[in-house]
């Protein structure tokens, strides 16, 4: 039986807890995490892929979506990253 239980739980999949997920326009949707990882970092890593900007940004944190003016990315203001946020790009 514990043989049984240990097989179940090395199939269950593990949280990603290194990595930062995009949702939109990108060619790579998951980063890995480093502690260096930015905002507008990650948008370049990840491969943005569209003509036109982003008219809304959202970072999801812990089940919390905080929006970001995608015009503050333009003027060099930045926002770090954790391991596990979602960023959403919304055209």
């Amino acid at each position: 039986m514990a043989g049984q239980q240990q097989a179940m739980t090395s199939r269950t999949p593990q949280p990603a807890h290194n990595v930062v997920t995009i949702v939109g326009p990108v060619n790579f949707p998951s980063l890995t995490w480093t502690q260096d990882l930015t905002l507008a970092k990650a948008i370049v890593d990840a491969g943005y892929d569209s003509p036109v900007d982003p008219k809304q940004i959202m970072i999801v944190r812990n089940g919390q979506a905080v929006p970001v003016d995608p015009k503050s990315l333009l003027t060099g203001q930045d926002f770090p990253l954790l391991p596990g946020d979602m960023i959403v790009l919304q055209q």
